[in-house]
């Protein structure tokens, strides 16, 4: 999934460029690369270097903040900017085949964000509820 989603970004990002339409959607999906950092330090950089406790509890509240903040907070008003600039004629200009790739795509990361997202909440509350274990038979 993580290699089919940058394959398709590859493919898309282009057209939207050389149709100048949807420019808007792809630079918001750049941006929320802003919380991959976060993921990769919490996921494979801290674990692999034998990081383990408040340190990597800490980046990991910070990653699920961060990405809930970046990709699935606006989430809802990208949805609602894709219908109304559908709806405007916005898109009258581009070709159909275009504005049939845009509708199908778009829409795709906003349900992606949510589902990682709640992955990212799951794995962290199961890693907590780990260390309380761990913690309470130490005590």
């Amino acid at each position: 999934l993580m290699v089919v989603h940058h394959v398709v970004s590859l493919a898309i990002w282009p057209i939207s460029f050389l149709n100048q339409a949807g420019t808007f959607y792809v630079i918001y999906f750049l941006a929320t690369e802003l919380s991959t950092p976060l993921l990769h330090l919490t996921v494979f950089f801290l674990p692999k270097h034998g990081v383990e406790g408040l340190l990597r509890t800490v980046v990991g509240l910070v990653l699920i903040l961060v990405f809930f903040l970046v990709r699935v907070l606006p989430s809802p008003a990208l949805l609602y900017s894709l219908a109304a600039s559908f709806f405007s004629g916005y898109w009258d200009h581009v070709s159909k085949s275009v504005t049939a790739t845009a509708l199908m795509t778009i829409p795709m990361p906003s349900f992606l964000f949510s589902f990682w997202f709640y992955k990212l909440v799951r794995g962290a509350l199961k890693a907590l509820s780990k260390d309380d274990g761990e913690n309470a038979k130490e005590d």
